[in-house]
């Protein structure tokens, strides 16, 4: 699942993915669409 969600992206964005999904699943946040196209336009 998370290898289509990082499809394009360098490792050092996935990390960065990965460790900002996390605190967004925490919060329970249900934002984290947004917040991935936020790493991908950079």
């Amino acid at each position: 699942v998370l290898d289509g969600i990082f499809k394009g992206l360098d490792i050092k964005d996935s990390r960065i993915a990965l460790v900002s999904m996390g605190k967004f699943q925490e919060m329970d946040n249900p934002r984290t669409e947004v917040l991935f196209r936020g790493i991908s336009d950079e």
